[in-house]
């Protein structure tokens, strides 16, 4: 309550504890309520709410959530989407979705596996740069070649194949087709 009541946010975010995104019976009895806690406390009465849907641990991550995903990352995605499509956002009172989780499983399929920390579940700058790109993009609706920045980490080719997977989440938020096989199209 006291970070919600801090400022006149523009726009209020929820998301899971890593590894629970998968899990219908982990939002049961807590999501209702809090969506409903946040409209009714938030200063700013025009702040759309919004579900962050994260992304699917590598194969080979140390957590032992994989274990409930027999090990494999396209198991998990796959619960992800499921859970995210099919119970929260048709489920609950929500505004808008933020599919970083979708953008990241795309940009896989053409830089592979660079966008996990050695943890096994937290993104690193890699990943945190496709999740910004994903908030940039729902949030303000602009294209994505409207942003300049770039840190000196990303290269000019990386930075096309995250735009294309952040476009592609746009797109469709459920599905994380091969970008190797799509076509160059940025918006």
């Amino acid at each position: 309550k006291t970070a919600l009541l801090d400022e006149d946010w523009d726009y209020i975010t929820i998301t899971s504890t890593p590894g629970q995104e998968g899990d219908p019976k982990f939002y049961e009895g807590c999501l209702d309520g809090l969506i409903a806690f946040l409209r009714a406390n938030k200063t700013n009465p025009d702040a759309p709410i919004g579900y962050h849907m994260t992304w699917a641990f590598p194969n080979g991550s140390p957590s032992s959530v994989m274990g409930l995903h027999k090990q494999s990352r396209t198991v998990m995605f796959n619960a992800i989407v499921d859970t995210t499509q099919n119970h929260i956002m048709k489920k609950y009172d929500l505004d808008f979705l933020l599919a970083s989780g979708t953008a990241v499983e795309n940009a896989r399929s053409v830089l592979g596996q660079v966008f996990t920390l050695t943890d096994g579940y937290h993104m690193n700058t890699y990943g945190e740069y496709v999740a910004g790109y994903m908030y940039f993009a729902a949030i303000t609706g602009k294209p994505l070649t409207e942003l300049k920045y770039k840190p000196n980490y990303i290269t000019a080719t990386s930075r096309v194949t995250i735009a294309r997977a952040v476009n592609a989440a746009l797109h469709d938020p459920f599905a994380a087709p091969d970008l190797r096989s799509q076509p160059v199209l940025l918006k």
